[in-house]
């Protein structure tokens, strides 16, 4: 999964990840590149990929009711299974 910020504060953004403990991979995107790149039109956007980078699925918006882990839970199963 790759977390795409496109905050014009790049040190904000650092901190905001470190407050709320996003720990996989992060990209500042300022000039929108990656968000091209990926197809990225709305914030927050989370892009799962497989190991060669392959977007597997985009969760887009928060859900306050479910965390993100328990989101992405069935794409991980099913991608150790060999399904995705």
């Amino acid at each position: 999964m790759i977390g795409i910020s496109e905050d014009k504060n790049e040190s904000v953004w650092h901190s905001f990840l470190a407050q709320h403990q996003m720990n996989w991979e992060q990209r500042f995107d300022s000039g929108g590149e990656m968000s091209r790149q990926y197809g990225v039109n709305a914030f927050p956007t989370f892009v799962l990929t497989d190991g060669n980078g392959a977007v597997l699925q985009r969760f887009v918006g928060e859900d306050p009711n479910e965390s993100l882990a328990s989101r992405i839970a069935p794409y991980l199963k099913n991608s150790q299974q060999g399904g995705l």
